[in-house]
């Protein structure tokens, strides 16, 4: 069995809906909108997200997240269209959005800045006019100053989780470890940490504009000190 596969068992008891986010979105994007979720883990935000009136397609690599994924769709009668894809991929679809949103640091896992600006080109042509991008990226401005950071310890009823990042020249180690009762497991991906500054110089020449920044999803101003990075963009 796989880290993921082991993971996945425990993933929404570590990673509950996060109702501040999804109000955020919910606050851009209006019922009816035609949406992709990026990256979207188990689909519990791309769920919940169905039921409160959007139209949902959710994009994961993973097959053990999309296996979850499909178990919640038929437990649900508002089911979501779900591939099996990376963020690379959205040019092997035919379908266009009226908002894409890439959240939960999913984009540090492309891996240098052309990757970066490829996947914005792809989002760009897969919007609607005046369709709609949200990203959001752990603040790698305050990261990429500390030789380690280590995020907060997850206790939960069935587990505990840990993450941490470690410097690795251009490139950032970020190490997971999942305790169990029966096992503690570990697994590193090398990420890549842009900058505040370079995903919005990428953004505008992908054709983005009127970017709005933000520290956290409560829409509170971003400053060098924020523990998160959001950005929207928008097609014109």
């Amino acid at each position: 069995m796989t880290f993921y596969q082991t993971l996945v068992t425990y993933y929404d008891e570590i990673f509950p809906l996060n109702v501040v986010t999804q109000q955020f979105l919910c606050s851009i994007f209006p019922k009816n909108s035609c949406l992709l979720d990026m990256g979207a883990g188990t689909g519990t935000m791309s769920l919940a997200l169905q039921k409160s009136g959007r139209k949902m397609t959710a994009f994961e690599p993973d097959s053990s997240m999309v296996e979850k994924i499909k178990q919640k769709n038929t437990a649900e009668t508002e089911h979501i269209l779900v591939y099996q894809k990376g963020m690379l991929e959205l040019d092997e679809i035919s379908e266009s959005f009226d908002g894409i949103y890439c959240i939960g640091n999913t984009l540090a896992h492309l891996q240098n800045e052309q990757e970066i600006f490829r996947f914005f080109q792809q989002v760009y042509q897969h919007l609607h006019p005046t369709g709609i991008l949200i990203l959001q990226t752990v603040n790698f401005d305050q990261i990429k100053k500390l030789k380690t950071f280590e995020f907060p310890v997850i206790r939960k009823e069935n587990c505990i989780f840990m993450r941490k990042y470690e410097q690795n020249g251009t490139y950032i180690r970020f190490v997971i470890t999942l305790k169990t009762q029966n096992e503690s497991r570990s697994n590193t991906t090398i990420l890549f940490p842009a900058s505040s500054q370079t995903i919005l110089q990428l953004l505008q020449e992908a054709g983005f504009s009127h970017l709005q920044t933000y520290g956290n999803f409560k829409k509170e101003a971003f400053e060098k000190t924020s523990s998160a990075f959001i950005v929207i963009g928008q097609k014109v």
